[in-house]
């Protein structure tokens, strides 16, 4: 016999109807009501023979709605910005592209501040490969976590300046970088901050803050992981150039491929940059 806190909590989680969503079943948990997706094995193992794809990674494409090939064809391997919202939309992010614009004509020094994480070092890496073809005279930063920690700190700030540095961008970190944005006024180093972490109430007093969650922000999809930020800002920058990205951006090389190897390997790249989100 269970107890009575267990038979509770068993019959709270036994499956409720649920009228708003057809084919699909409820599950009232303790606090939330978990909605899922009945599995259509035929569907399923569709889409797992179309795309080479295993049938966990089927299954689960299938829960998030992609339910035909030509869904999870344009999903996996869709063409460069497709079916999003114009980066225009970043608040701040007009302002922080003039500005890092401006930089590459004048030939000012910019630095980019990274994070050690997969998000971090991602952003890091593609905003150097947007910014060099452009003529970009810039370097990048890594901190390292044991002792340096997380985020901008006034230190780096200082070396930035004393090395000739005229403008730092942050990518996924800054949002809370209080001391070290206002050591970059003081000094007069330009600092813009994109971001994807949730704001405080106040915000550093940087050049630009490009962050989907700020309050002022009108683009629709708030969960942009960190590269997801640094990729609208490369965008929004070669389009007031009226230049194409560089295909490496858009991790084009494995998309064109059509072997299967290849096919996995840039699925593997969509689900990292979902759970980036997810953090």
């Amino acid at each position: 016999m269970i107890s009575t806190d267990t038979e509770k909590s068993a019959h709270k989680l036994q499956p409720m109807p649920d009228n708003s969503c057809t084919g699909c079943k409820t599950i009232k948990g303790l606090k939330y009501l978990w909605r899922f997706n009945e599995p259509d094995n035929a569907i399923i193992q569709k889409l797992s023979h179309a795309y080479n794809l295993s049938l966990p990674i089927a299954h689960l494409l299938f829960s998030r709605g992609f339910k035909t090939t030509e869904q999870v064809f344009d999903f996996l391997f869709t063409s460069f910005e497709k079916d999003v919202s114009p980066a225009s939309l970043l608040a701040g992010a007009e302002k922080g592209a003039e500005r890092i614009m401006l930089a590459i004509k004048n030939n000012e020094k910019i630095l980019i501040f990274g994070d050690y994480d997969v998000d971090g070092i991602t952003s890091t890496s593609l905003l150097l490969m947007a910014l060099f073809p452009l003529g970009a005279n810039l370097n990048f930063y890594l901190p390292v976590r044991r002792y340096e920690g997380y985020g901008l700190s006034s230190t780096v700030v200082q070396k930035a300046v004393k090395n000739g540095y005229k403008l730092i961008i942050t990518v996924d970190n800054g949002i809370t970088a209080f001391e070290a944005a206002a050591k970059a006024n003081e000094l007069g180093i330009d600092l813009i901050i994109t971001d994807h972490h949730i704001p405080l109430e106040n915000l550093p007093q940087a050049h630009s803050i490009i962050n989907p969650n700020l309050l002022n922000c009108s683009y629709p999809f708030k969960q942009l992981a960190g590269v997801g930020v640094t990729f609208k800002l490369i965008s929004l920058i070669y389009e007031k150039l009226n230049l194409q990205l560089p295909e490496k951006t858009f991790d084009a090389w494995y998309r064109r491929r059509r072997c299967s190897s290849c096919r996995r390997k840039s699925f593997l790249g969509e689900i990292w940059t979902i759970k980036s989100a997810d953090d």
